[in-house]
């Protein structure tokens, strides 16, 4: 379960903390939220100033269910033909939504608008 107090920028820590200031600082202001977890915490590292009155605690759980199914669901063969999974890109509507898998279970999800011309929509 996720609980969220006042969301804010936070100095990043961890595994994720160089990918995220960079990510940050290349997609402008197209990214919504970031955030980084492991087996039994979520950790929002960024929340875009607009969405700070929004109830993030549902989309953020969704989010975080959906990251640990997809860290499971490659088959053998998927891995034999191709190394291990690193990153998920999904493309929505509205949105984009990347996940980095980690080690053990860790990991980092970003999500960002679709709309916006900074380095996430330069590249899809």
């Amino acid at each position: 379960m996720v609980s969220v107090g006042d969301m804010q920028m936070i100095e990043p820590d961890g595994p994720y903390a160089e990918m995220m200031t960079q990510l940050v600082d290349a997609t402008e202001d197209e990214l919504r939220l970031v955030f980084q977890y492991d087996s039994e915490s979520v950790d929002i590292s960024f929340l875009r100033e607009d969405l700070l009155s929004e109830d993030m605690v549902p989309r953020v759980d969704e989010l975080h269910s959906r990251s640990k199914i997809i860290e499971t669901s490659p088959t053998e063969d998927t891995e034999s033909n191709y190394g291990e999974l690193e990153a998920n890109i999904s493309v929505y509507e509205d949105t984009f939504v990347l996940q980095f898998i980690g080690q053990e279970g860790d990991g980092m999800v970003a999500v960002a608008d679709r709309d916006g011309g900074g380095l996430v929509r330069k590249v899809f």
